[in-house]
């Protein structure tokens, strides 16, 4: 043989003595790694399992919503755990071979892909956790929040009534049930934080939507005295020359329209003594075609 040959084959004996030598690192140092993995998150897990809030929901102490959520959490930690206790075993059995070229290598990879799984449920349950566990503390801040605004709404309510005095039964009536739904939401955080953190959120939204209805409601306050002043205005103008002419006197649909308006703005002020939500605007423009009717009425008759 030639020397050339014996080069290359010596090159070629290194090339795949180095190649050997390099999987085997890896793979000796991927599975060492893999294996210290495992058992930090088999420990984890377990540590997991016994922690307090799973042994409330076992207990009794939890119940509703919390205790639904922490047994469904504790069956997906179980089912963890077996994965990590699986996977530890076929680590454990695994050994990185010189003479293998990437075989070893690639079930080094699997393995690791399934640690990678069950880290990233790892991850996923101490957010679940944590979530819970600040759900009490939640759904107090929520709570108190909610109070708070309850009673500035209140105290706005009381002051529209006072100065306008109508009872607004309607605003206290919701008042009423916002008061009740914080009542049921405190006593909920005591044996159920999830669902007393859900009933806080919806009360808030039932707060926000009677601030939005006082704020329109001061504003309608202003409009229907606005409405009322110039509506009283012009029938009682139009009432006078009614009542001054004989031949309009005797048209008693010119009267009747002044009396249905009379009764529109009745009807109007009835509502918004309830607190109840009108379109004083559309009811406004309904009003003004009646009064300008009987004015083109009155204005025929005379000319």
């Amino acid at each position: 043989m030639s020397t050339t040959g014996i080069v290359l084959i010596a090159a070629l004996v290194a090339v795949v003595f180095f190649v050997l030598w390099v999987q085997y690192g890896l793979t000796s140092g991927l599975l060492r790694r893999e294996k210290k993995r495992a058992g930090e998150m088999l420990v984890r897990l377990s540590s997991l399992i016994l922690s307090s809030e799973f042994e409330e929901a076992d207990s009794g102490l939890v119940q509703g919503r919390t205790k639904d959520s922490l047994s469904d959490l504790e069956r997906s930690v179980l089912a963890a755990r077996e994965k990590a206790e699986a996977l530890q075993l076929k680590l454990e059995g695994s050994r990185a071979k010189f003479l293998s070229l990437f075989g070893k290598y690639s079930e080094a990879k699997k393995l690791q892909y399934e640690g990678n799984e069950i880290a990233n449920q790892l991850d996923r349950f101490k957010r679940q956790m944590l979530m819970m566990e600040k759900a009490a503390d939640e759904a107090r801040r929520l709570l108190e929040q909610a109070r708070r605004d309850s009673e500035e709404v209140a105290k706005t309510v009381e002051e529209i009534s006072r100065r306008t005095r109508y009872p607004l039964d309607d605003f206290r009536n919701k008042l009423e049930r916002i008061d009740g739904e914080i009542r049921k939401a405190g006593e909920a955080n005591l044996f159920d934080a999830v669902q007393a953190k859900e009933q806080a959120q919806e009360t808030q939204t039932l707060i926000a939507d009677l601030q939005v209805k006082t704020t329109d409601f001061e504003k309608n306050v202003g409009l229907l005295d606005d409405i009322k002043r110039r509506i009283d205005r012009e029938a009682a103008l139009l009432k006078a020359r009614i009542e001054k002419d004989d031949s309009l006197n005797a048209n008693r649909g010119l009267l009747a329209n002044l009396k249905q308006v009379e009764l529109m703005i009745a009807d109007l002020e009835a509502m918004m003594s309830r607190g109840e939500t009108v379109n004083l605007r559309a009811a406004a423009v309904d009003i003004d075609r009646l009064l300008k009717d009987t004015t083109y009425t009155i204005e025929g008759v005379r000319y």
